[in-house]
């Protein structure tokens, strides 16, 4: 009896926490159960269809849908920039350590497009599923100092993912297949000559920018700042949040095809899973999403950012586990990679929830702590160790 005033306090942000983990987990878990009772069999071709709808209409769309709508009220531009130079710097890192360490004997093509699934690994953050949810959890009123709005942030976020960095990675996995095609064409006998490669340049550059510009993700983050701009007035405010949406019946048919993504991308994961097979390269992607990248985020913050709260908000942001968006791409370019990126996804997710509880004990030793939710949890976590012990 004597502990339940001080599970009171906890109850709110850490059954949330603990909602948002475990509702992830079931949808992983359902699609690995279809797989283990035999009622699909991704070997076979029954999930092509499926991974065909959620990544190249349902994610596409999910991105046209964020670029529009973006708001740019609310938002700290420091903390945002601290955020993207984070991640920017684990993918840069991850990308080239991959091309140089990661099967080095295999085609420049082939260690591109393994790199490139490995980056988006590294940069691609939950924000729809777990950041929102988690953000909420921990910040009781959404606020951040100066009224800096953290649902806000998490959008920003994910604009500049949407916009900037799935764009960019989208580019190379189109320079890692015009290098694969090259080489197997190479591979294959056919002329290498001078003449023909002086004269089979051109069309293959065009030939890559061709695929670039047509590739779903950058078309409708092109179509997105397009509507932005042509159309932003038709934008209205939905809630009490202030987030913006579409005119109807645009509106109802976004929110119909995109309301599916998360549950779909996470049963899809679930689907690519043979089993848990924790490795050295997995336990590395992982470090590198959500510890290396947190760290990283905190450092840059505590030279960009004035207050305290914002820089523990780049902190908690670079812990926030990856989506299963990057295993839709190595189900297209790096399928050998895939049950890898898998069991990444779920090994990431299980560390994420201890980190970030590990976080609020890291936290709670300032008074003015940078995010008093979770910092509140940390102390009523060690009153229970206290208490356990006497």
């Amino acid at each position: 009896a004597c502990l339940w005033p001080l599970l009171l306090p906890m109850a709110d942000a850490a059954s949330r926490l603990f909602n948002t983990l475990f509702t992830t987990f079931s949808a992983v878990f359902l699609g690995f159960a279809c797989v283990k009772l035999r009622l699909i069999s991704p070997g076979e071709g029954d999930m092509k269809g499926f991974g065909f709808f959620v990544g190249q209409i349902v994610f596409p769309l999910l991105i046209f849908k964020t670029v529009a709508t973006a708001q740019l009220e609310g938002m700290s531009l420091q903390t945002l920039l601290a955020c993207s130079l984070g991640k920017a710097t684990v993918v840069g890192l991850t990308f080239a350590a991959t091309v140089c360490f990661y099967l080095p004997r295999r085609t420049l093509g082939d260690r591109i497009l393994t790199a490139s699934v490995f980056a988006s690994f590294a940069m691609a953050s939950n924000d729809f599923a777990i950041g929102f949810p988690v953000v909420d959890a921990l910040y009781g009123d959404g606020k951040a100092e100066g009224g800096v709005d953290t649902d806000a942030l998490v959008a920003g976020n994910a604009l500049i993912g949407s916009a900037v960095f799935v764009p960019g990675v989208t580019v190379l996995f189109s320079i890692g297949e015009a290098l694969k095609k090259k080489d197997e064409r190479a591979g294959g006998g056919s002329d290498s000559s001078e003449a023909a490669l002086i004269g089979g340049r051109w069309p293959e550059a065009l030939s890559t920018a061709r695929a670039i510009l047509l590739n779903p993700v950058i078309t409708m983050t092109l179509a997105g700042f397009a509507y932005k701009l042509a159309f932003g007035w038709t934008l209205t405010l939905r809630d009490s949040k202030m987030r913006l949406e579409f005119p109807h019946p645009l509106s109802d048919l976004l929110e119909l095809l995109t309301a599916p993504f998360g549950m779909c991308a996470l049963f899809l994961t679930g689907t690519s899973l043979r089993g848990l097979r924790v490795s050295l390269v997995s336990c590395l992607l992982v470090a590198m999403k959500v510890v290396v990248c947190a760290y990283v985020s905190y450092a840059l913050a505590g030279s960009l950012v004035d207050g305290r709260e914002l820089r523990g908000f780049s902190f908690l942001y670079g812990m926030i586990p990856t989506s299963s968006a990057p295993l839709l791409f190595a189900m297209r370019y790096s399928p050998a990679s895939a049950e890898l990126l898998a069991s990444s996804i779920l090994l990431g997710l299980v560390a994420a929830g201890p980190l970030m509880f590990a976080a609020a004990l890291f936290l709670e030793h300032d008074e003015d702590t940078d995010c008093p939710r979770l910092a509140e949890i940390g102390r009523d976590w060690t009153r229970l160790d206290e208490i356990g012990r006497d």
